[in-house]
């Protein structure tokens, strides 16, 4: 693997989580190796994923009418690593047996982001011993923060290797994730996919809310269009006319537009906006925000004058990367399943 597991440490302090409000920052007073380590989560079991095509569960809710819930009849598969939510103290990582810490990570990003994909493709989002958010920020012992994310990791390589298994049978793939779940699956997709075999199944990588170099990939490459497949899209929105308080952070990063899915620094205007979804789920705002890939790296965002957009706090939209591109998001990855498809047909066929 090209990358090393432990560079997100230097990105998040500098970039991700300068958002932060100081009274999440909290890790224990102990070393990794005293604390007490939570279970193992057995991905047999079907209660160790968040969602899954066996159960019914809150990726399978859509926000409106007009769009439904497709993944009973889906050709293709997502695997979906949910961001951090994992504030408190006691530990280092998050118990996957935390009744309390489960129904969060349901109510909050598997209902707002993974249900995007549910007109795409069966949704598996693994429960997984999630590093602690106050991690991200640790100076005193930087060797357990490294620890206790190697250990998400593992957890969501070991539910990833089940599920290729058990479940996939060749099916095409979406990698998605935000924020944590994003660096997760950067290193899923230079583990699994990048230069080797599995590379053929993806369709595509939604990975928002944390930033990419150019050179992390030996073969992968950031999408260009939105038809294109087996491509990556990655995008860290702000408001329009901010500057980040780590601008360095972004250099050399790869940014896409999840409206006009291109690169290049064109804004899109809003009636090209398909639609933004905020907490309430129980509408969707179209033409809502212009966007513009900024050549630094991230991506500038109109702010939307939409209910329930008190969420947005600060200038740093992080936490609603997918929220403010709902709908644009759903429809593309709809699209390049569709693409892939037809690409795979035609290969048959020759």
């Amino acid at each position: 693997m090209k990358s090393n597991h432990q560079f997100f440490l230097l990105l998040a302090v500098l970039v991700i989580f300068s958002v932060s409000a100081c009274g999440f920052n909290v890790t224990p007073n102990k070393s990794f190796e005293e604390v007490n380590c939570p279970q193992k989560p057995d991905y047999s079991q079907l209660k160790y994923w968040v969602a899954h095509p066996d159960k019914l569960d809150s990726a399978d809710a859509v926000p409106v009418s007009e769009v439904h819930n497709e993944q009973q009849t889906a050709k293709a598969d997502v695997f979906f690593l949910h961001p951090t939510m994992f504030w408190g103290k006691g530990g280092w990582n998050g118990d996957t047996e935390d009744e309390k810490l489960n129904k969060k990570i349901e109510k909050l990003p598997i209902r707002n982001q993974a249900s995007i994909f549910n007109g795409a493709g069966r949704i598996f989002a693994p429960r997984y011993r999630q590093m602690v958010y106050g991690a991200f920020f640790e100076k005193d012992d930087p060797l357990s923060a490294k620890k206790a994310y190697v250990m998400a990791y593992s957890d969501l390589a070991r539910a990833f290797e089940y599920y290729l298994e058990h479940d996939n049978n060749g099916r095409p793939i979406i990698i998605a994730g935000h924020s944590q779940g994003s660096a997760h699956g950067i290193h899923l997709l230079e583990d699994y996919f990048d230069g080797k075999p599995l590379q053929n199944q993806l369709v595509a990588a939604y990975i928002p809310g944390w930033p990419i170099k150019k050179d992390t990939f030996e073969v992968l490459t950031p999408c260009a269009s939105p038809e294109e497949t087996g491509c990556y899209a990655s995008w860290c929105s702000y408001e329009w006319g901010a500057t980040p308080k780590h601008p360095e952070g972004y250099s050399e990063s790869e940014s896409i537009n999840p409206v006009t899915w291109k690169r290049d620094t064109v804004p899109s205007q809003k009636p090209q906006h398909k639609g933004t979804v905020m907490g309430g789920f129980d509408a969707n705002y179209e033409a809502a925000v212009s966007a513009k890939v900024k050549q630094e790296g991230y991506l500038w965002v109109t702010r939307p004058k939409v209910k329930g957009n008190g969420v947005i706090s600060s200038n740093n939209y992080h936490i609603a990367d997918f929220n403010l591109f709902w709908m644009d998001v759903r429809e593309n990855a709809q699209l390049r399943v569709e693409m892939f498809l037809k690409k795979s047909d035609k290969a048959i066929e020759e």
